[in-house]
């Protein structure tokens, strides 16, 4: 139930939302919208548009933090796992929320 509610308030955040990556500091919480992992080896539609149906349906919000910033890339560590994750500018104002649930 968490996980949908932390869901919910992400997709909300990010239509309400402007731009986030000239708002990120090194250690700041986030959350970054993933498609589900454990659904990823499922069969998957082959056309773009089913593709993206699907995973319109199959997503999470990942917690994270903040590690390095640079002009043009932002790295997030998962809190759950340490992973690193490196993303460009314009996919941290796509994908990424400021704030944990």
């Amino acid at each position: 139930m968490k996980a949908n509610e932390r869901a919910l308030m992400g997709v909300e955040a990010l239509r309400e939302g402007g731009p986030v990556f000239a708002r990120l500091a090194v250690g700041m919480l986030v959350m970054f919208r993933q498609v589900d992992p454990k659904r990823a080896s499922a069969p998957q539609p082959k056309s773009k548009a089913a593709k993206r149906a699907w995973g319109k349906a199959h997503f999470r919000f990942v917690r994270s933090s903040v590690v390095d910033l640079t002009d043009t890339h932002a790295t997030l560590r998962v809190e759950s796992s340490g992973v690193r994750k490196v993303f460009a500018k314009c996919e941290v104002n796509n994908i990424v929320v400021v704030g944990w649930d």
